[in-house]
């Protein structure tokens, strides 16, 4: 083991990665539940207005499998989850929806007193080559926007992504799809696994975020 000193902020860690050690802590696929808060995913979104991302809301109506806003018993809205993807809503909607700009949001909450460096990886891949004008993926780590990938409407490659980050218990990692434009052909596979720890620190430690603390390097 090595002993270092890091500041531990909601920032990215550069060139670390998941060393040997790091264990499961969150799977979008193993874990997705028809229950909010099932090991820690909640299943959402947020409204998208005038350049401002509106909080996050649950989706209320699960049927079949996947999740729904409730209104209109799951049809006035684009905006569902299923276990390996999500569909967003735009302002400019498609198949009858109404008209309404809906991040779509998978997110896991650090459990309380969670305190970890953690790494998120994943992939990101469009269903349909069909039309549309793409859509767009967010990975956010509370308000701090770490990725973004826009995925074409004619293009079926499968992007992944990784991040490696410092989150506390109450943290929030969000895994979005944006509609672009407009909504149609916008169904896109999210997967999504976080491990950890990556790095070693005190159990008593509260330095994460925003102070200077003592960790070792896990072999």
């Amino acid at each position: 083991m090595r002993t270092l000193m890091w500041f531990c902020g909601l920032a990215a860690v550069a060139a670390i990665g998941p060393l040997a050690g790091a264990q499961p802590i969150a799977d979008s696929l193993a874990d997705y539940s028809g229950t909010q808060g099932y090991r820690n995913w909640y299943y959402g979104y947020s409204k998208y207005t005038s350049g401002t991302l509106g909080p996050f809301q649950q989706l209320g109506l699960f049927s079949n499998n996947v999740w729904y806003r409730a209104e209109g018993g799951g049809t006035s809205y684009w905006t569902s989850i299923w276990k390996g993807g999500q569909h967003p809503n735009a302002a400019i909607s498609t198949g009858g929806r109404l008209g309404e700009e809906n991040w779509v949001i998978r997110r896991w909450v650090a459990p309380p007193g969670f305190l970890q460096y953690i790494h998120i990886s994943g992939s990101v891949q469009k269903q349909s080559i069909t039309g549309g004008d793409g859509s767009v993926f967010h990975l956010m780590v509370n308000s701090g926007n770490y990725t973004n990938i826009f995925l074409v409407s004619n293009d079926l490659t499968a992007h992944t992504f990784s991040q490696d980050i410092c989150v506390a218990g109450g943290d929030r990692v969000d895994f979005i799809v944006d509609p672009n434009i407009n909504d149609q052909y916008d169904s896109t596979n999210v997967v999504a696994t976080i491990t950890g720890p990556i790095i070693q620190m005190p159990v008593s430690t509260s330095a994460c975020p925003g102070a200077w603390a003592t960790f070792t390097i896990a072999t």
